[in-house]
């Protein structure tokens, strides 16, 4: 069996799309004959950060979740935490704002622009956009999301962990309850 493992995919569908064809599409992997993991970071950056996430829960539907690993990165983690409420700043990043854009109708994010140019001059405040483009992504997308939620911080093997970023070393063989979430996502251990 081979292990093919991607990360940091950001929005990129072009170049995604493109390792998936080199893979045959995933035919090997829909066998059950090989496994491909996919590390996070999902979102961000790239401009086709709704088509990626979209393209990879269809593929993990269609390929099965015990040939195709999806875990859990920090951008993810930023996303998911505005989306239950734990980060309303993470809208206040234009760059994040944009993200949604490709989640929502062109009216629902002119809307969404509106609130934010408000809360910019301090006539609104960032909740309320926060909330409206919670309300929306949640009708739109609940089930894609429900399941964005849920992806693993890790995935290990009898000889290798594969993960985001880190685990806690000093745990040693305690490692899956010795390390913390955020050790999990962020960039830590260096």
């Amino acid at each position: 069996m081979s292990i093919y493992a991607m990360s940091d995919i950001h929005g990129m569908y072009g170049p995604f799309i493109r390792r998936i064809k080199q893979l045959d599409n995933l035919r090997s992997v829909k066998a059950g004959k090989d496994k491909l993991i996919l590390l996070g970071d999902y979102i961000d950056v790239g401009n086709n950060s709704f088509k990626v996430l979209q393209t990879i829960y269809e593929l993990q539907m269609d390929v099965g979740a015990e040939n195709m690993i999806v875990l859990m990165g920090n951008h993810d983690k930023w996303f998911l935490d505005f989306l239950s409420g734990k980060n309303d700043f993470w809208l206040s990043d234009p760059n994040c704002a944009s993200i949604l854009e490709a989640f929502l109708t062109e009216s629902e994010y002119g809307k969404l622009k509106v609130l934010l140019k408000k809360v910019e001059t301090g006539k609104s405040r960032l909740k309320s956009a926060a909330d409206y483009a919670r309300s929306l992504l949640l009708e739109h997308h609940g089930d894609m999301l429900s399941w964005y939620k849920e992806r693993p911080l890790y995935y290990k093997t009898e000889t290798q962990i594969f993960i985001h970023a880190g685990i806690d070393e000093e745990a040693e063989d305690l490692w899956e309850v010795g390390t913390s979430k955020e050790m999990f996502v962020e960039k830590f251990p260096p």
